[in-house]
């Protein structure tokens, strides 16, 4: 004090004061100036000092702006601790008389919180030591020029005080009264509501977080608009000045405030449901671009942008799937994933998801954060708009002299600017435009065939001396460069078509000549986007011509770009850099202009239909007589009369204006033939039809084989019928008949042409037709006609056409894929033909799956349900083509409704692209260009090397390390670049592993010595499994999978396709060894995660549930490829197959699995099961008793007992499908499926005396079938009227019609539908047990039901080999103790005991021994029943007459009961007190 004032300034500080001044510490030092700070008019003697400005910064910015936090010592210097002496201002803050803006508000004691919280007060007296953190943020914002040009003048005193006491006071219990106070203060004064709003902003909001709420609740009760105007641009503008402060200072206060503004920016905005503008805060934009500044901006941005999304949670708009909100979710989910991104703000990032209720992982990336190119063009927001911007030199003229740019000038004062060479910063490159060398009519109307015929090349460049081939490279290298710019260019031509449509609508306003209004749009439009672009995009274009070039040479020539290369490889690629600069700039020029001339047709296009209704409103008015209604939007009095607008056409000289424009198109000669006009260019409405007919009759007349002649005739004259009666303005209805007229003549030209045979006839002309037709259809979506209607048409006439051309699947497919067929109006006529009998429809519908749904798939399950139906039922009948059906329908099943559980009514895409890739193999296979070539050659020295490596190298930790240094090889020699060169060196990989095993084999005939070169061969294939699978590995991490499970379909793929064409060109030299052991290895390799989660169950947490996914995958691209290659279509792999089938590793890792996804892997081995069923059946049906059948059929057998052993579970749940596959006498396999039990139920001994079944607790267990048999019962009508009898036994006739619809499709060799027949017995069964909710079947409960005649008539009603399937298919349910096997054991009991004739008798017990003197096992159901059917006397089964027909019958009876205690061995025996009574 007495260091910077003088004495009698002291003694007139309060008394109070001097006593204060013994203690010298700085509590007392703050009370001091607390105290002074309420005496106003000695503050102001104290600012009229000549010693003010001596004082140390923090105390005058308390005293003038109330924004201390602690006042230090007189020693300590607050500013030198922050930050070092030399980045401090030396100048102090500039003060004037009404510099107090924000003068300290009086703290008068309160009871409310916020008086409690407050940081621009005095400091508690816990708090020790000095802290900085709140004067630095003041500071921040306080500091900034902009504060000055904004800061309102302060208030009275009273008013400052009663403000101040007024936010002290604030509760949420007083906001109304504490408002009406504060109006009733400020009354209507702007000037102090402004004033109130900094206030608000700078001394409450910024530094009080905990009270926001409270605030926003003081601002809604206020409601004063002007207040809240300030409010929102104050809080913006401080937003704005700490996001372009310097971040690199790792500043905590600075983030602090951020934060805290943004949770305030969030409350007034988003919380009340008023959007944040663009114009404002674009925060999807500032996260995309403080991601690429670096991890500091982060920092800053994340939690700042949290804080403001939290509100959304509030709103009622901003919520869930709100696309602004979606947006920036999307960005931080992308962000999250990313790798090195830190803790706290992946953090952040979780609890804004969790507040929102949004689940992290179900965001979609959409990887913009990897786009450079959508960074660059975002308009920055992190940059500093106040730092200083070094002078450029002025701009010269070519002619003018170097020296003088750069010659230094004198500086009369330190004031004075002074441009001196750069040392640190290179100099603004000047660009020389040279006089253009073009005209706009020199390019034709296909642009890139201008191209073609302008492009320069020097073929004397190096390059080209040694590489000839690579001229013909350079044309597609520029055209993509060109279409890359054009992307880059959208900016320019929505800027140019907007500012014509804005200008010429305004001058046009009361124009009635439409032609005047589009010449002179398209006119502007031209010159305003040829300008733009002139200006934009000629450098950038240079350099990707430049790049584009250098890498195409480089990849076609094998040469990687960033490596180390040897000598002939530097050498050419300085060659190839020559020859890209060379190409680049010589056809700069003339590329530029190919551009412009692209963006002129373009924004032609665009203002064309933005003008649309306006034209069609001028023609409209002169075809009606009337005149142009008059716009009121213009205020004419008001405007002079030289500007001002009349009525009716422009004159010649106001024409002119617009006639200049296509004069002097920018970058471009002048031409004096173009008239000044526009009209000859093509994109005219009237010439886009020109230009159209043109090109048809072009093509016409060049027909070399006149294979397309007659449908471009057609085309033709529906085109000319159309176009005349748009223009022509006909009666209404002749427009739509020319028009659906064109429609189906697009579609019949379609149909009958557009076929496989033309193509390959005539390619030229087969793409030329696809071309004309496709340009038909976007002319008539330009002229702004809706999809759905040409849609709707081509679908009509489709429907409407006749069979013979309406399925061409080469032409629907094209349709479909293109969305010009309505599939679902589609669906309802194909299935209504297929179930009337058309083959052609069948073999169509067939064709369809697999080309649409499988293979490439453009549609899903669900928009074919019905065809799906009736496919279903065609493959129920057992006969050609229900096989293929069959197939394609369970294919169809696994992978499009795989995940219904977790996923319902969502489509698995990831698992149908899994299917497309396994079944497009072929499209891999071509290997005849330079590249594949390239891959080959590189394949082969990659394989060795990683060969002889893992041979001596046999850790596989050690193994996975080296491997990095193969795959960035592969990636500098540019083989990860691309799906097809990854897809390439694969299968040249594979290719020669087979290879060798075919040398091994040939060298095996005539050796005798077979062991070492088959281990040479295992160690090979080995060695490629382990390099394909660590390949998958490091092309994917944790939380991208999907690249990983596409790498692994891409190589089943190519596997099953190479083993199919190795099948069918080798026949029976064909070797399945290679195959084979590739996908155990592979499949070992990739599923040995799930092994370990097998083996250790107490995993748990995020990662098992992402593995769960992964390994789904996994087993559904295997089951995919080994369907592919199942034994009925790849006979000669049969035993590889099966072999791989019930291979330990791969059954124990498809059964064992207990992810959430378990049943749904079961349902794939079962598949699998089954496939190797089929090929029993055709055998024993044919009666072919084989060698090689042998010994497939007894692997079966082991198969299935091994999973009888370890896996009877399983067996339990897919017993049906299994039995439902096998043929009837299969009678042991049955058996061994049949008896299955779960391994938690223990099956009582049946030959026991008196055994009471209906005492078991586990006869009561409902049993799990994992198979819909429900869907085998077709047609729906038959389904319908057998719930109708269940329910109230009508329809009477069901009974006597039952047999009929039995024998609807009947299996070969049979008379009835053997599937139907069975999954009716079951069907019928389930619902009678649902009728007595599923308890113990009594006598008493099952008979006389309508269940029960359906299966009494059955046995009667049908002839001897119906009554034997019947029987047969009750026997199937035969099995451990459930409520099935107890219901059916009663059955089959109850319909001998109440047979009417002994015929049935005997087919009962036929059945029961057939089964049973089968070597065991036997089920329990079985033996159950059988005893008591042979014990029970009220059956009376010994004194049946079909008992005592053959001797042979009671022989084997004998045998079969021979030791059975207490058992009957003739009908005079005693018989045993019966356990059924029927």
């Amino acid at each position: 004090m007495e260091k910077y004032f003088p004495s009698e300034n002291i003694q007139a500080i309060p008394w109070s004061c001097q006593i204060i001044r013994i203690n010298k510490d700085a509590n007392s030092i703050e009370l001091i100036f607390d105290l002074i700070r309420e005496q106003s008019a000695l503050v102001q003697t104290l600012r009229n000092l000549p010693t003010y400005s001596e004082i140390p910064t923090q105390i005058t910015d308390y005293l003038d702006f109330n924004s201390k936090a602690t006042i230090p010592p007189p020693t300590f210097d607050a500013l030198h601790t922050l930050a070092p002496t030399q980045n401090i201002p030396s100048q102090s803050i500039a003060t004037s008389p009404h510099s107090h803006v924000f003068a300290r508000m009086n703290s008068g004691s309160s009871m409310t919180t916020p008086q409690q919280f407050n940081p621009i007060g005095k400091e508690s007296a816990s708090q020790k030591g000095p802290s900085l953190t709140q004067n630095a943020n003041i500071r921040t914002l306080i500091n900034d020029p902009s504060y000055n040009l904004v800061r309102i003048k302060q208030p009275p005193e009273h008013i400052n005080d009663k403000v101040s006491f007024t936010f002290n006071n604030l509760s949420l219990s007083n906001l109304s009264q504490k408002a009406q106070e504060l109006k009733d203060l400020l009354n209507n004064d702007e000037q102090l509501w402004k004033w109130v709003g900094q206030y608000l902003v700078i001394k409450r909001v910024s530094l009080e977080h905990n009270f926001h709420s409270l605030y926003a609740g003081f601002l809604n009760s206020l409601n004063i608009n002007i207040l809240f105007d300030t409010v929102l641009t104050e809080t913006h503008r401080n937003i704005k000045i700490l996001l372009s402060s310097d971040k690199q200072i790792n500043n905590i206060p600075d983030r602090s405030l951020l934060k805290n503004l943004g949770h305030w920016l969030g409350l007034i905005t988003i919380g009340r449901n008023k959007p944040i503008l663009a114009t404002d805060l674009e925060m999807k934009s500032l996260v995309i671009e403080a991601y690429h500044m670096g991890p500091q901006e982060l920092l800053y941005v994340i939690p700042f942008v949290s804080k403001i999304l939290e509100s959304c949670a509030k709103s009622k708009i901003f919520q869930q799937p709100n696309p602004w909100l979606m947006g920036i979710m999307s960005i931080l989910a992308e962000m999250h994933g990313t790798q090195d991104f830190k803790l706290n703000l992946k953090f952040e990032i979780e609890v804004l998801c969790k507040h929102l209720e949004i689940p992290l992982n179900e965001l979609p990336i959409h990887n913009i954060l990897m786009n450079k190119d959508y960074f660059d063009k975002l308009e920055k927001q992190l940059s500093n708009p106040n730092a200083p911007v070094a002078s450029l030199p002025p701009v010269v003229t070519p002619s003018a002299q170097p020296s003088a740019m750069m010659a230094p000038t004198t500086a009369s004062s330190s004031t004075t600017t002074t441009i001196t060479a750069p040392t640190t910063q290179t100099a603004p490159t000047i660009t020389t435009i040279s006089e253009p060398q073009y005209r706009l009519s020199d390019f034709k109307p296909s642009t890139f065939q201008s191209l073609s015929a302008m492009l320069k090349i020097n073929s004397n460049l190096s390059l080209f001396r040694v590489h000839p081939q690579l001229k013909t490279h350079t044309y597609s290298t520029i055209e993509l460069a060109i279409n890359e710019s054009f992307q880059t260019v959208q900016r320019s031509l929505k800027v140019a078509t907007s500012a014509a449509e804005t200008i010429v609508r305004k001058d046009f306003l009361l124009n009635p000549d439409e032609q005047q209004l589009r010449t002179s749009a398209r006119n502007m439009v031209a010159y305003l986007s040829s300008g733009l672009v002139l200006i934009t995009a000629r450098t950038a274009l240079q350099e990707q011509i430049q790049s584009y070039t250098k890498s195409h040479f480089h990849n076609v020539l094998g040469i990687s770009q960033t490596s180390t290369l040897n000598s002939n490889d530097q050498a050419t690629s300085e060659m190839i850099q020559q020859a890209a600069n060379e190409i680049a700039t010589t056809n700069i020029e003339l590329c530029c202009c190919l551009l412009q001339r692209i963006t002129i047709s373009r924004a032609i296009q665009l203002i064309d239909q933005r003008l649309l209704t306006d034209i069609e409103l001028r023609q409209r008015c002169r075809t009606e007589g009337r005149q142009l209604p008059m716009g009121n939007t213009i205020n004419e009095d008001r405007l002079p009369e030289q500007v001002r607008l009349h009525y009716g056409p422009f004159s010649p000289h106001q024409l002119a204006i617009y006639e200049d424009f296509v004069h002097f198109i920018p970058g471009f000669k002048p031409n004096d033939s173009e008239k000044r006009e526009l009209a000859t260019m093509e994109e005219s409405v009237p010439s886009v039809w020109d230009r159209l007919i043109s090109d048809i009759e072009q093509t016409i007349q060049s027909q070399r084989n006149q294979l397309f002649t007659t449908a471009f005739q057609r085309l033709l004259e529906s085109v000319n019928l159309l176009r005349s009666n748009l223009q022509n303005q006909t009666p209404t209805n002749a427009p739509q008949v020319a028009l659906t007229n064109l429609l189906h003549i697009i579609l019949y030209n379609y149909l009958e042409h557009y076929t496989v045979q033309s193509q390959v006839q005539d390619n030229e002309s087969f793409e030329r037709f696809k071309t004309i037709h496709m340009n038909v259809l976007k002319l008539l979506v330009e002229i702004r006609l809706p999809l759905q209607f040409i849609n709707k048409q081509l679908t009509k006439s489709w429907l409407e056409c006749a069979n013979e051309f309406k399925f061409n699947i080469f032409a629907f497919n094209h349709l479909i894929r293109h969305r010009l067929l309505d599939i679902r109006q589609i669906d309802v006529q194909l299935s209504q033909l297929i179930d009337s009998g058309s083959n052609a429809a069948l073999h169509f519908a067939v064709n369809f799956l697999r080309n649409c749904v499988i293979e490439q798939p453009c549609c899903s399950d669900n928009d074919i349900p019905l065809t799906l139906d009736s496919l279903h039922r065609i493959s129920l009948i057992g006969k050609q083509p229900a096989e293929a059906v069959r197939d394609l329908l369970e294919i169809i099943r696994l992978n499009y409704a795989s995940l219904t559980d977790s996923n319902e009514n969502k489509i698995d895409k990831l698992a149908i692209l899994s299917l497309s890739v396994i079944n497009n193999g072929m499209k891999y296979l071509s290997m005849d260009d330079i590249e594949s070539i390239t891959i080959i050659n590189k394949a082969k020295l990659i394989l060795n090397d990683w060969v002889n490596l893992t041979m001596t190298q046999t850790n596989r930790i050690s193994q996975q390390q080296a491997f990095q240094e193969f795959f960035n090889q592969m990636t500098l020699q540019g083989i990860i670049r691309s799906d097809d060169t990854i897809a390439k060196f694969i299968r040249a990989t594979i290719q020669l592993c087979i290879n060798n095993v075919y040398d091994v084999v040939q060298q095996n005939s005539s050796s005798s010595q077979q062991h070492p070169q088959y281990v040479r061969c295992h160690q090979g294939i080995d060695s490629l499994c382990r390099f394909l699978y660590l390949l998958t590995v490091h092309t994917s991490d944790n939380n991208n999978y999907a690249a990983r499970i596409h790498i692994i379909n891409i190589i089943l793929g190519l596997l099953a396709t190479l083993c199919f064409l190795d099948h069918e060109e080798r026949g029976d030299q064909f070797h399945p060894l290679a195959y084979e052991r590739i996908i155990l290895n592979l499949f070992q390799e990739s599923t040995n995660a799930a092994a370990l989660n097998i083996t250790n169950p107490t995993t748990v947490g995020d990662n098992t549930a992402s593995n769960d996914q992964v390994m789904y995958y996994i087993y559904l691209a295997f089951t995919n490829c080994l369907h592919l290659l199942r034994p009925q279509r790849v006979t000669g792999f049969a035993f590889a197959w099966l072999e791989i089938v019930a291979h330990r590793t791969l059954m124990s890792r498809f059964l064992l699995n207990g992810g959430r996804f378990y049943r749904q892997i079961q349902n794939m081995y079962s598949l699998l099961l089954v496939d190797a069923l089929r090929l029993v059946a055709p055998f024993i049906r044919s009666g072919e008793n084989t060698q090689s059948f042998q010994v497939y059929y007894k692997g079966i057998l082991k198969t299935f007992m091994l999973l009888l052993h370890d896996f009877p579970e399983f067996l339990c749940e897919h017993y049906y499908e299994f039995c439902d596959s096998l043929p009837l006498i299969s009678n042991q396999l049955r058996n061994i499926i049949l008896s299955s039990f779960p391994k938690q139920i223990r099956c009582p001994d049946p030959l026991k005396v008196n055994i009471k079944i209906d005492m078991f607790n586990d006869i009561a267990t409902t049993p799990t079938i994992s198979y819909n048999y429900s869907l085998n019962i077709q047609p729906s009508k038959f389904k319908t009227n057998l719930d109708s009898y269940l329910r109230s036994r009508s329809p009477v006739t069901f009974l006597s019609e039952l047999r009929s619809y039995l024998q609807q499709g009947a299996d070969p060799g049979s008379h009835y539908n053997i599937r139907m027949l069975n999954a009716l017995v079951l069907y019928v069964a389930t619902q009678a047990l649902s009728t007595i909710n599923n308890r113990q079947p009594l006598m008493s409960s099952i008979t006389h039901t309508a269940h029960m005649d359906i299966f009494q008539n059955l046995a009667v009603d049908l002839d001897t080999e119906g009554r034997y399937l019947f029987l047969n298919a009750m026997a199937n349910h035969l099995r451990y103790p459930n409520t099935h096997t107890h219901y059916f054991s009663y059955t089959i009991l109850y319909l001998f005991a109440e047979a009417n004739s002994e015929a049935l008798q005997e087919q009962i017990v036929r059945v029961l021994l057939e089964r049973l003197v089968a070597n065991r096992p036997h089920p329990w159901g079985l033996l159950v029943t059988f005893l008591e059917l042979v014990r029970n006397p009220n059956l009376k089964l010994w004194s049946r007459e079909f008992m005592s027909i053959s001797p042979d019958v009671k022989r084997l009876l004998a045998t079969l009961t021979h030791g059975f205690p207490q058992f009957p061995t003739s009908p005079m025996s005693a018989q045993q007190p019966a356990i059924v009574k029927p």
